[in-house]
């Protein structure tokens, strides 16, 4: 169960926070969808991630709020990036509480998030849209779920070691794998302890 392994990761000491979500900046998962909003159709990427992913990516909202995992409301809630709120141009340019339809379902926007590198940092960065739907894993289809664990860095083996013993408690048969989210971290981490934070991603499922 991801969402159970991740609120037990979350209490180690070390861990600053988790979310789970196969969509990732680092990573190669991406998902573009045709949006209806303003009038318009749009191709964005249409990522679902869950109530922890701004906070444990380190990103910055920089209008409204964040999902809530109290609201069941918010099923039906989208975050945005600055690029999408430039694509859509809204004629008040306040993207805030505008509707977003996909599929069957229409979407509020509560927040919009600080723009993000999700693919070369020579690319301009995309329109993306992110959801947290009742069924993460539904909706990521037959992709596994994978946990994103922020640390702090002055004890990452300790973490990793009580990390891997929560994983063989709860699925002792599959063995425990992980990936530093940046390369260059992963690299670093082989030379010295460095201080600050450091991210880890495995796959849950």
């Amino acid at each position: 169960n991801g969402k159970l392994l991740k609120q037990e990761v979350k209490q180690i000491s070390g861990v600053v926070n988790a979310t789970l979500s196969s969509f990732v900046p680092s990573g190669t998962r991406r998902w573009r969808n045709f949006i209806s909003t303003n009038e318009n159709t749009f191709q964005t990427e249409f990522w679902p991630i869950d109530e922890d992913y701004i906070n444990t990516m380190g990103m910055h909202l920089l209008k409204g709020r964040n999902f809530s995992g109290k609201l069941a409301t918010d099923s039906l809630a989208v975050l945005i990036n600055e690029a999408a709120a430039k694509t859509f141009a809204y004629s008040d340019n306040d993207p805030l509480n505008k509707k977003i339809s996909y599929g069957n379902n229409e979407y509020t926007i509560v927040g919009v998030v600080k723009d993000f590198n999700f693919n070369s940092f020579s690319e301009k960065v995309g329109p993306v849209v992110m959801l947290m739907p009742a069924d993460i894993r539904k909706m990521q289809g037959d992709n596994s779920d994978a946990l994103c664990v922020r640390m702090n860095a002055a004890d990452i083996s300790g973490v990793l070691e009580n990390i891997e013993q929560i994983w063989k408690k709860m699925s002792p048969s599959k063995p425990f794998n992980y990936s530093f989210m940046d390369e260059q971290f992963d690299a670093l981490y082989r030379t010295e302890q460095r201080m600050g934070q450091l991210f880890i991603i495995f796959t849950v499922f």
